[in-house]
């Protein structure tokens, strides 16, 4: 008779019961800093044949919605100011990119990717030089 899987909620827990900096790290919000200094990208939407839309890349990873829908996800029709929106995205250090109301939200609460988990200096770290990677170098007025 084959062994019972043990729920994954469980296997976490035990996870957690072994290395506790896991759920505590994952509440560590990242810096102003380096929630500021990700890096902005302009989406360029094209449509191609044989394309479709079901294509996850497209998506933010963390509402769900295409990277080019407007800010409000809940209107019906978008407004100068949600098209304003369309092109705020940001993508991490890993490259990764999120729609930006989303991904600095989700930094606020969290300083890991939501995909890979790769870490954004925190808010204990802002005395390190070592977030040198994530300053904005567009901004040198």
């Amino acid at each position: 008779m084959a062994p019972t899987p043990t729920p994954i909620h469980i296997d976490r827990r035990r996870q957690q019961s072994i290395d506790p900096t896991i759920s505590k790290r994952a509440r560590i919000p990242a810096s102003s800093k380096a929630i500021l200094g990700l890096k902005e990208v302009v989406l360029l939407t094209t449509t191609t044949a044989g394309t479709t839309d079901d294509d996850d890349d497209d998506n933010c990873a963390i509402c769900l919605k295409p990277l080019a829908d407007p800010a409000d996800h809940d209107k019906e029709e978008p407004t100068a100011a949600d098209v304003d929106n369309i092109t705020k995205l940001r993508a991490m250090p890993c490259f990764h990119t999120f729609h930006q109301h989303c991904i600095f939200e989700w930094l606020r609460r969290s300083a890991a990717c939501p995909l890979c988990r790769r870490q954004l200096p925190t808010t204990d770290d802002d005395d390190d030089d070592d977030d040198d990677d994530y300053d904005d170098d567009d901004n040198d007025d």
